[in-house]
């Protein structure tokens, strides 16, 4: 069969072809052509059947749009008074309150009297530290807090209220729901097992309430009982990261753990 005038025009000017359909520049028009080869003939496609697929394509990255936006919509929901409020068992021993400035003098006696170990297994701590520098940190925290971006907690003992430590979730990613899981024991209340006990329920606290689908522990590779800590609450050793960590003023290898939202797995 003979192709007409139109026809080979259109061959002469193929952009991309598809399973089964070919796109065609013709000179003349403002945009390409989509036509579908039958038996013995050509047809043009409608253009509304494109539309219809770019609406489709629209509507799917605009729920997923709408999922982020459910997910930090729900984290600012917990910067109420609901959540100032807030306390989480650890235990039966020790409850985990919302870290303020409140906590500025306990906050600065504890980490003083630890001191010796600070420096070699976190990098915020520095010799000079002082109760102004608690005070700001905190302060900070509370502007992460606002904005979604951390949750502090203070470990604090049943019977006496004493701080025993602290532990939180910081550099939340709303976009991908995931953060970095912390915890500290002043040096006079540690092999209590505060640390897990506190770690565990701020990981639960995360997964479940925050809705994150991950939390990671990144642990320098001489603190063992951090370590510990992270295999005892369930969280998988991932990789060894060299050079990771300076801490007091030393360079360190660290291994990175997570905890993961099981539940995601199962809709996958």
């Amino acid at each position: 069969m003979r192709s007409t005038h139109r026809e080979s025009a259109l061959r002469e000017n193929t952009i991309s072809q598809g399973a089964s359909d070919i796109i065609y520049y013709v000179p003349g028009y403002f945009a390409p052509l989509a036509l579908r080869r039958n038996p013995g003939n050509w047809n043009v496609v409608s253009h509304a059947s494109r539309s219809t697929r770019r609406d489709q394509i629209h509507q799917k990255k605009q729920a997923k749009r709408n999922a982020s936006l459910t997910s930090i919509s729900e984290l600012r929901s917990l910067m109420t008074n609901d959540y100032r409020s807030l306390v989480l068992a650890a235990g039966e021993k020790y409850r985990l309150v919302p870290i303020d400035v409140s906590f500025t003098e306990a906050l600065f006696e504890a980490v003083h009297e630890s001191r010796g170990e600070l420096m070699h297994f976190v990098s915020w701590y520095y010799p000079e530290y002082s109760i102004e520098d608690a005070r700001r940190w905190l302060q900070a925290r509370e502007r992460e807090r606002s904005e979604c971006r951390a949750y502090d907690f203070a470990i604090t003992d049943v019977q006496t209220g004493e701080l025993v430590g602290g532990c939180g979730i910081d550099r939340i990613q709303t976009k991908d729901r995931q953060g970095n899981l912390y915890y500290w024991v002043r040096t006079s209340r540690k092999d209590e097992g505060a640390a897990t006990a506190a770690a565990a329920a701020v990981a639960s606290f995360g997964l479940s309430s925050l809705h994150l689908i991950r939390l990671e522990i990144v642990v320098a590779e001489t603190n063992f009982v951090a370590q510990s800590v992270a295999e005892k609450i369930g969280a998988s050793r991932e990789i060894r990261l060299p050079n990771r960590l300076i801490l007091g003023g030393q360079i360190q290898h660290a291994y990175l753990f997570s905890l993961l939202d099981r539940t995601t797995e199962s809709k996958r």
